[in-house]
């Protein structure tokens, strides 16, 4: 009876341990979407525009400028935008070859902190090569903008948070005017980007051993509940 006794007095304990350490760890849903590609598309060849605008869905202000450019090599380099699911806007450099894929997009000072968001995610679907990318915000209205630069992951999301943008103030913030997406290959690389959203830092989903540790604990409380109502 004592070790039972002794059981129900640890179990909450652990219960409550699980339960902070669940909060912290669940990933957030995205606050604001820049761009899913849902919608839209085309295909470019190296040195050309592709303006889709201003009546798209899924896309920050409803607008979509697309600009690849070769920078080095005899061979070629092309981009397109499709609407499959998961849409997305693709890049690919032939052997040689160094490529510059610009995306931007206009908005009319958008909150990118709505909801409480950290920062801007970008989801790679592929990267076979190395490249940098670089995402510029800009309040033009407010005459600030600033351009941060991170190497791009093998697959996976890619975080820039907004406390890289130090000479973005909070108010600059909620009040971008311009958000500019540039991935620059080298060389023969293909890139696949399927959303571009604001969030929080990513965090990891709770192994399922945290999540038994919680429900252990829930079925405790309620024992000791229980028990509490019988004496």
């Amino acid at each position: 009876m004592r070790l039972v006794n002794g059981f129900l007095r640890i179990v909450p304990v652990l219960g409550i341990c699980a339960a902070a350490l669940l909060c912290p760890l669940t990933a957030k849903a995205a606050i604001l979407v820049i761009d899913n590609f849902s919608d839209g598309g085309g295909n470019l060849t190296a040195n050309a525009n592709l303006n889709e605008g201003p009546a798209l869905t899924g896309t920050l202000g409803g607008n979509r400028d697309t600009t690849i450019t070769k920078l080095l090599g005899g061979g070629s380099t092309t981009a397109s935008i499709n609407s499959d699911t998961p849409g997305a806007i693709n890049m690919n450099d032939t052997v040689g070859v160094t490529g510059e894929l610009v995306v931007f997009w206009l908005a009319n000072n958008a909150d990118l902190t709505i909801g409480g968001a950290t920062g801007v995610n970008i989801d790679f679907l592929v990267t076979d090569a190395a490249a940098t990318i670089k995402l510029k915000l800009e309040d033009i209205d407010g005459g600030a903008s600033q351009e941060v630069v991170l190497p791009s992951p093998a697959s996976g999301f890619l975080f820039f948070p907004y406390s890289s943008f130090g000479t973005l103030s909070p108010a600059n913030l909620q009040s971008i005017d311009k958000v500019t997406l540039t991935v620059t290959g080298s060389p023969s690389g293909d890139y696949s980007i399927s959303l571009v959203q604001t969030q929080d830092a990513p965090s990891s989903v709770p192994e399922p051993s945290t999540w038994v540790l919680g429900l252990v604990g829930l079925a405790g409380l309620g024992l000791v509940a229980y028990r509490r109502r019988r004496a």
